[in-house]
């Protein structure tokens, strides 16, 4: 039964610098589950970011605003891997 146990851990680091690490643990987990939870992550920290904005933001607003950037990192997905992979 443990090996049929999903796990998935994403871990988003920022440091004084501003600099950003992201790191991950998936196991047992196929292509949708893990998109599931970082959509969900997503849904969370759109809500954060709406509550710590004294109305500034709404959720809306928000998880727009982080579509339109992974929309620019999808546009250069393919310069992003190649970088990645130097």
């Amino acid at each position: 039964m443990e090996e049929k146990k999903k796990h998935i851990e994403i871990h988003i680091k920022m440091d004084e610098n501003e600099q950003i690490a992201t790191s991950s643990k998936i196991s047992n987990a196929d292509a949708a589950e893990v998109t599931n939870c970082y959509l969900a992550g997503a849904v969370y920290i759109a809500n954060i970011i709406a509550d710590s904005s004294n109305g500034l933001y709404d959720a809306k607003q928000a998880l727009g605003e982080m579509f339109r950037r992974f929309a620019v990192v999808l546009a250069h997905f393919d310069e992003i891997m190649d970088k990645e992979e130097d």
